[in-house]
């Protein structure tokens, strides 16, 4: 099995330009250094995150633990995505992870760079992993007085 990421709504509804999506997130056994969310417009009318964040804008949803070394949990965090104006939007939530063992593997090669004195040229890159949600379509309209 292999990490996975799943949303589904919790609040809102047509109504209403606001949503509450809960995002759950599978590590499949991997030790997570931090994991940011953001979304991705499909179609449609533009919507937000997290108070205002665009598509493409990562934002971190979990509180930071007050012990350095303390692990967070990621197996579940509460996104708010707001419509920009009324009408329909399909969106897909997409996480950016960076295990501990690629934040290790990295900081070895790092250390490895700069003790060789290799200022310029290759320096080591950074591994991580993305996922996506499947598709999320939020509408937003107007109700008609009977």
């Amino acid at each position: 099995m292999a990490m996975t990421l799943q949303a589904k709504r919790l609040r809102g509804d047509q109504f209403t330009a606001n949503d509450l999506l809960e995002v759950s997130f599978n590590a499949d056994g991997n030790e997570i250094k931090y994991l940011v969310l953001t979304l991705v417009q499909v179609s449609g009318v533009t919507a937000t995150h997290g108070g205002g964040g665009s598509a493409g804008d990562y934002l971190h949803y979990k509180p930071l633990p007050e012990n350095e070394g303390d692990a967070i949990d990621y197996t579940t965090q509460e996104m708010w995505v707001e419509q920009t104006e009324k009408g329909t939007s399909v969106i897909k939530v997409k996480a950016e992870i960076y295990t501990v063992a690629d934040y290790n593997a990295f900081q070895t090669a790092y250390d490895e760079w700069v003790e060789a004195g290799e200022v310029e040229g290759d320096r080591p890159e950074e591994t991580k992993s993305y996922l996506e949600t499947g598709e999320i379509t939020l509408q937003w309209s107007d109700d008609s007085l009977v």
